[in-house]
């Protein structure tokens, strides 16, 4: 019984072997090992009680049984077989012998087992995935085909809602079409592809998920399904435009600082150069400001700033424009598109809001309450200009003013 293929035995109700086919023969072993003995003897020791049990069946109720067990051969390995019986009945039709028909099956039971675990561990990999993770499966129009439990909780859909519906329901129109394109373009060739992206739930509000989207290939190696696996970063990314907002921000004014109004000021030369666009600047800052800290205290000098810079704010709402504090009481502002003339009246706007917010101010020599001096400058920028040289126009005008009666505005010639 070393190796059992299509053997036929004829047992007795005890086990014993009364014959068996002539294949064994061509398998190199001896009729008279196996004649006579136990057909138990090599029989796994947990199968045995299994086995009488089975033959037991044949016996008493002439049933045919089919039945798995191990046996243990020459070398003590363990060989899976499988094993079909049936009665034989004599001419007074009672059984006293039953034919055991049987198979080696070792390489099916591995094969098998190797499957079984390779199952397991896919239920352990969903298992994961389900508990960590934000998790759908997709068919090739994208198509929802599954949703798990964290999915629907952040997206405000039940399973029932989602199953079936395209993608596009969670759609938040924050990415272009370029994004779009750029990620199937990447799944159609059966790439993985991954990124962040914003998403809208049922309720109209916004998450973000870090994505790794799988595609599952045919024997044509095309994709017919996708594994869609997120995480929320929705808490992540808030934190980081906060962080980056406040990195951007003056402390105490709430305006954009000097090291952003430099960045975008960079920004609009080089996108006014291109498109051949005027590009002004507004400097100004408090007329004698250092005396009104003197007289009225740091505090009210602060408070002071934090209500001209609210005025600007409310002043270039209306404008594509960036105003920053450029240092102490000085300030910024940053016109892509505007000439000037327009800067002119855009500043003047400034001053004249500045001054109706009517601050007390003793120490002024110009007015009783507190005034602002500005410089303006503007050009078209080019590739043989230098952007600085804009700035320092702007702060000669506003210091040719500060030098020539205050509260007003003066343009560089």
């Amino acid at each position: 019984m070393s190796a059992l293929n299509d053997h036929v035995f004829v047992v007795e109700q005890s086990g014993k072997i009364l014959t068996m086919n002539m294949i064994l023969k061509a398998d190199s072993i001896k009729m008279q090992d196996f004649e006579g003995s136990c057909f138990l003897d090599q029989v796994h020791s947990d199968d045995i009680q299994y086995i009488n049990k089975c033959i037991l069946e044949v016996f008493e109720k002439g049933n045919t049984v089919i039945f798995e067990f191990r046996i243990l051969n020459e070398r003590s390995e363990i060989r899976y077989t499988e094993a079909i019986g049936n009665p034989v009945y004599s001419e007074d039709m009672t059984i006293n012998e039953v034919i055991l028909a049987c198979r080696d099956i070792t390489i099916r039971k591995e094969y098998e087992e190797k499957m079984s675990k390779a199952l397991k561990e896919l239920q352990d990999i969903k298992f994961a995935l389900d508990e960590s993770t934000l998790l759908q499966i997709v068919d090739r129009q994208a198509n929802i085909l599954y949703a798990n439990e964290n999915f629907c909780k952040l997206s405000g859909y039940s399973f029932q809602e989602l199953i079936g519906k395209n993608m596009r329901i969670l759609n938040s129109r924050y990415h272009s079409k370029e994004y779009f394109k750029e990620l199937w373009a990447t799944l159609s060739k059966g790439m993985v592809w991954k990124g962040e992206m914003r998403n809208q739930s049922k309720d109209g509000g916004y998450f973000w998920v870090n994505t790794t989207i799988v595609p599952f290939l045919d024997e044509d190696k095309k994709p017919y399904q996708y594994i869609v696996i997120r995480n929320d970063i929705t808490k992540m990314k808030e934190n980081k435009d906060k962080l980056e907002y406040l990195s951007n921000v003056d402390g105490l004014t709430s305006l954009f600082n000097r090291r952003y109004f430099d960045k975008r000021f960079k920004e609009y030369w080089e996108n006014c150069s291109v498109h051949l666009l005027s590009l002004s600047i507004i400097m100004f800052d408090v007329d004698y400001f250092k005396a009104y800290n003197d007289y009225y205290g740091h505090i009210m000098g602060d408070q002071c700033l934090i209500l001209i810079s609210n005025r600007v704010k409310t002043i270039i709402n209306s404008f594509e424009a960036i105003c920053a504090r450029y240092g102490g009481e000085e300030f910024a502002v940053v016109l892509p598109g505007k000439n000037i003339d327009e800067a002119y009246e855009i500043a003047e706007e400034i001053r004249i809001g500045v001054l109706e917010l009517n601050i007390p101010h003793e120490k002024s020599d110009v007015e009783k309450y507190v005034t602002i001096s500005l410089g303006v400058a503007s050009i078209v920028p080019n590739a043989d200009l230098n952007r600085n040289e804009l700035l320092k126009g702007a702060d000669q005008a506003l210091y040719f003013i500060k030098n020539n009666g205050r509260n007003s505005t003066h343009i560089k010639e």
